[in-house]
Parts: structure tokens; C-alpha cells; sequence
């Protein structure tokens, strides 16, 4: 540890300068939550930060003195936890990656690289093998990504551990979905999830939705996680609708109808039938109705009254209405 113009500073690694941490760092050590000193005392703080960074950054090597492996580790513990926001668990899991954690310089370069993406460096909780992959493996991953056209950095923001796909399975994935007549970039934005699966998990469960009737494309498109579902959830769910009236037609035409809890469509349901509606008739045409909460459903119902209107008959011919704002209804009726 020595020091150039009055700051401690470390070896040169990862493409940082000759200290470990400068003030471009501030941004990102702000955005994981770190509280900086006054103005007059952040050159001491940024001193103290690398203090601690240098001492973790210091190479364990083979016959090294136990005394100094420890401090070693110590030091990128503590960066870890008091600077870098790393839970206590996500440190357990990064010690099962690598016993002596990380050094300090890795993690630095492999945060700058996530804040020049707009990625939250607070993701390493969610995802702690994404500093083993280094500044090098982060930034090849999210190139890949971003070739591939995943929407970028919403996904991994998300979903971080997209990025511990290699990029022949997004390829693959996305070409699946494509042959399905599916925007596979897109869906794979929306649900990243669906990596998880097999591409001849996708191919199979699109098939068995098809065998109800459903157009893949549209029903994929409107709700991606129904790809996720298992053949005996689309079949019990389907099996339930159709005992509550809602016809396969209705399931077809509508399929994100499938994403609803059975006891929240049947709630839906008896509070339409309350508001002297026709539920199945209402659900067919406006099947948005069952994301509504209550209260939206019967303000809605209250507006159309006020502008002289019966509910029953002009939501019978028109239940799309249910969709306008207030201030829209007196446009449409």
C-alpha cells in the first residue's frame, strides 16, 4: 500500500487507473446505497474505501501466512458488505464460488461495467455468480444480449441470472419460439423465465395448448408465461372455466384468461352477476374485466349511471366500455 498525491492507491487492474477507487465510482456506490461524508471529507473517505479495496485486492498466494490471508479476506468481506451492499447470505453463497471471495479489484471492474449498462449492481444478491464471470465475462454476455435483441437493461434488472445462459441457448430459444410464429426477442424480454425451459419443452407445451384450440402465436404473445404452464395445469384450468360457463371459444379467443386464479375469476364473476350483468357475456368481449380490482369495476359501473345510462343494457352491447377512464365515457356512450 503506498500513495500517489496524497491518495492510497493500488496495482493497475481490469483497466482501472492507478488507484482502485476515484470519484467516478461515486455513482455507483451511491445507487447500492453507500451515504458519502461532506464534500470537504470525501477525499478521506475515498481513501479509507481504498484501504480497504487495496488490502482486498492483494493476491493470495500458496505458503502465504494464515494471519494475512485472513486480513486479505477480511478486507473483501467487509468491501462486500458495508460498500458493494452484499447480504450477509449472498457473501455464504460467493464463499461456496470461491472460499477467499473475489478480489476487491474484480468486483470494482464488474460494477462499473453493470452501471455503464444501467444494470443495478444490487443484482449480485439476486445473483452472486455474476461476479465470478469478471468484467470481461459480464460484458460478452450483455453484448450477446443485446445482438440478440433482449431489451436491455429492464431484462437483467429482472432477471439477472439471464445472463448465465451461454448465447448458442438464447439463440436457440429465440429461434424456437420464432418457428412458432412468436416475436422470440420479445417474449424473451418479456418472460425471461422462459430459459429456463428446453427448447423441446416449448415446442411440446406450445403443441398441447394448440390442442385446446389456441392460436400459439396469439396466446404466447398476449401471455408469455403460458408457455411455462405444465399440461396438467392447462387442463385442469381449462376444465375449471368451462365448469364456471366460459366456453373453449371464449378461452381461445382470450387465452390470458388462463393466467387468472379460478377463485379470482369466480369473484369477478358474482360481482358482475351482482351489477345485474351477464358475467360470461362480459368476460367474453372485455376479459381484461378480471385484472380489475372491485372497486375500478364498480366506479365504473357508478359512471355510467351518472351519465343516464342503464349498465345492464349498454354494457350487454358494449362491455368494452368497462375499459375507458371516466373522462372517456361520456365520449363513448
Amino acid at each position: 500500500m503506498h500513495e500517489v498525491n496524497g491518495t492510497i492507491v493500488g496495482p493497475e487492474k481490469y483497466g482501472l487507473d492507478t488507484s482502485l477507487l476515484s470519484y467516478k465510482d461515486k455513482q455507483w456506490l451511491t445507487h447500492l446505497g453507500m451515504e458519502w461524508p461532506s464534500l470537504e471529507q470525501e477525499e478521506s473517505c475515498l481513501i479509507e474505501l481504498n484501504t480497504v479495496a487495496i488490502r482486498g485486492d492483494e493476491h493470495i498466494k500458496p505458503g502465504m501466512p494464515e494471519r494475512q490471508v485472513q486480513e486479505i479476506m477480511e478486507a473483501r468481506e467487509v468491501f462486500l458488505n458495508l460498500f458493494v451492499n452484499v447480504s450477509d447470505e449472498t457473501v455464504e453463497e460467493l464463499r461456496g464460488l470461491n472460499a477467499t471471495l473475489m478480489p476487491t479489484g474484480t468486483i470494482i471492474a464488474t460494477q462499473r461495467v453493470l452501471e455503464t449498462n444501467g444494470i443495478s449492481g444490487l443484482v449480485v444478491n439476486d445473483f452472486p455468480s455474476i461476479l465470478s464471470y469478471g468484467p470481461d465475462g459480464v460484458s460478452e454476455k450483455i453484448r450477446v444480449l443485446s445482438e440478440l435483441g433482449v431489451e436491455l437493461p429492464a431484462v437483467v434488472n429482472v432477471f439477472p441470472s439471464i445472463l448465465s445462459y451461454s448465447s448458442q441457448t438464447v439463440r436457440d430459444k429465440v429461434g424456437v419460439l420464432n418457428a412458432l410464429g412468436v416475436a422470440g426477442k420479445e417474449v424473451v424480454s418479456r418472460y425471461p423465465q422462459i430459459l429456463k425451459l428446453s427448447s423441446q419443452q416449448v415446442t411440446d407445451r406450445a403443441a398441447y395448448l394448440a390442442s385446446y384450440g389456441l392460436n400459439v402465436s396469439k396466446a404466447i404473445t398476449a401471455l408469455p408465461s403460458l408457455i411455462n404452464l405444465l399440461p396438467e395445469t392447462v387442463r385442469r384450468k381449462v376444465g375449471e372455466l368451462e365448469r364456471l360457463s366460459i366456453r373453449r371459444a371464449s378461452i381461445a379467443d382470450n387465452p390470458m384468461i388462463l393466467g387468472y386464479a379460478t377463485e379470482s375469476v369466480e369473484g369477478k364473476m358474482e360481482l358482475l352477476r351482482r351489477m345485474d350483468l351477464d358475467p360470461v357475456a362480459v368476460i367474453a368481449e372485455a376479459p381484461e374485466v378480471l385484472s380489475y380490482a372491485q372497486h375500478s369495476v364498480e366506479q365504473k359501473v357508478h359512471n355510467i349511471k351518472q351519465l343516464g345510462f342503464t349498465p345492464k343494457k349498454i354494457l350487454g352491447k358494449h362491455p368494452m366500455l368497462l375499459y375507458y377512464a371516466p373522462e372517456s365515457l361520456a365520449t363513448k356512450v
